[in-house]
């Protein structure tokens, strides 16, 4: 057999071996008439072990009218990812869907011969929604693999986050708690979640999440001391509830977090991490408080405290007192028991004391141990409690006041750009006091402040005109 012809022979047999077995790649694009009922290629963003896109909306599509399919490139069905039979519809939304022949799921089809597959089947779309479309890349270079995939559906543009954060960010040992914060785009939307993912080892074979707790446009969670050598973590949004995440990673193992994700931040992909050092022992604490704040409020006194962590916590009570150092109970609220997530908490004083009060939080275990927070004091005014008149006044004004006692007050008075023009101090009796003031100033609009000790208890404008 001549030259010629032998590589000829070999190169139909190359070209022949290669449509029977191709070198498969990765999903590349999602094909749908989801967005605006023509049949279009949307390119798929690769989060590190999976890929997404998202879009919105334009159309109403009734179920089934609209198709879908996962190929490898525009107008490239060698591979693709869709169901092996026509007619198949998807599951539903916001789920975990397998991989399963005969299904409408992400089976891999290799493009030739029988292994065509079909496009799947899209449940109803509404005009202004979003979808966004996951699906894993497990698969090689030469494997044959099906994907899982998940479809996505929400009445608001996710909010995407800007940066992360951590705290410490050395001196990490096995009794540290770890903060991480990150920065939204945009407040979340109702139904919208953001948690915290973390593992010992980088591929996450077994996971552990937090919710994070939301303030203004930041996030954040803390990371309960480990027993470990290292921690993996990444922040990823989803419109599942913590307990609808942990049904679908019981039923479907831990890429369920994945196919439920709307957005992440990931350190584009590798993930976020950092060392523990192998000193101390990881010894978890009742309570790690954040913050514990006391307000004053026209008719009430309001109370708001955060814990990042609690073990065997059973409630919280709530003490007031006169003098800081004999308290009375004035409520209860439930401890969470079990958490190494923020959690918010609340509690109202509806009767609260005239003048100056403080308030404290006993957190109590399941096993009777108490633990108090630190003190924040108030200065509650009662409606009508002090009197400023005549107003506008000559020059010659009074100040009347009523439940302050044995307290070293100051009246200061501040021209319209604060600017301290007038101060007396006095000494109320604890029952009616009434000062008489003859400040001289001239014509004009002024504010006139009381204090007692670190408090503003009484602001008030008052207008000179003779």
């Amino acid at each position: 057999m001549s030259t010629r012809l032998l590589l000829l022979f070999f190169s139909v047999f190359f070209l022949l071996a290669g449509r029977q077995s191709p070198v498969l790649g990765q999903a590349g694009n999602i094909a749908t008439e989801a967005q605006n009922g023509s049949y279009q290629l949307f390119s798929l963003t690769d989060l590190g072990i999976f890929r997404q896109a998202r879009f919105q909306s334009v159309v109403n599509l009734s179920a089934g009218s609209s198709t879908w399919a996962y190929v490898e490139a525009d107008g490239n069905y060698t591979p693709n990812w869709r169901p092996y039979f026509s007619g198949l519809t998807l599951a539903g939304y916001d789920q975990t869907i397998a991989p399963i022949g005969g299904t409408a799921s992400a089976t891999y089809n290799s493009g030739y011969g029988s292994f065509w597959g079909d496009d799947g089947l899209m449940p109803a779309v509404t005009s202004g929604n979003y979808y966004t479309f996951n699906i894993t890349e497990y698969s090689k270079p030469g494997d044959t693999v099906n994907e899982y995939m998940g479809v996505l559906e929400t009445s608001y543009d996710p909010v995407s986050f800007t940066a992360l954060t951590q705290s410490p960010v050395s001196g990490i040992d096995r009794s540290t708690y770890v903060t991480i914060t990150v920065s939204l785009s945009d407040m979340p939307s109702a139904g919208e979640y953001l948690y915290l993912r973390y593992a010992p080892t980088y591929n996450f074979t077994g996971s552990n999440f937090l919710d994070m707790y939301v303030s203004g446009l930041t996030a954040s969670a803390t990371i309960p001391c480990q027993d470990q050598d290292s921690i993996y973590y990444y922040v990823y949004s989803s419109n599942r509830t913590k307990p609808q995440i942990a049904t679908e990673v019981t039923a479907h193992g831990q890429v369920a977090h994945d196919m439920l994700t709307l957005n992440l931040i990931n350190n584009v992909g590798p993930n976020y991490f950092y060392t523990i050092l192998p000193v101390n022992s990881c010894d978890i604490l009742p309570v790690t408080w954040l913050d514990f704040t006391a307000e004053a409020y026209e008719q009430t006194v309001g109370l708001n405290w955060w814990t990042s962590s609690e073990s065997n916590s059973d409630h919280f009570k709530v003490q007031r007192s006169t003098d800081g150092s004999d308290w009375e109970d004035i409520g209860q609220v439930l401890a969470a028991g079990q958490s190494f997530q923020t959690i918010p908490y609340s509690y109202t004083d509806d009767a609260p004391l005239s003048g100056r009060a403080y308030y404290r939080l006993l957190q109590v275990d399941q096993d009777g141990t108490s633990d108090a927070s630190e003190i924040r004091q108030v200065f509650f005014q009662i409606q009508d409690q002090i009197h400023i008149f005549p107003n506008p006044s000559s020059g010659t004004f009074h100040i009347s006041m009523q439940g302050m006692q044995g307290e070293q007050a100051y009246c200061l008075i501040t021209d319209m750009a604060g600017k301290t023009v007038y101060a007396e101090r006095f000494f109320p009796d604890g029952m009616m006091t009434n000062k008489t003031l003859n400040t001289g100033l001239p014509d004009g609009v002024y504010q006139v402040i009381i204090t007692a000790g670190q408090l503003d208890i009484c602001r008030q404008q008052l207008v000179i005109q003779r």
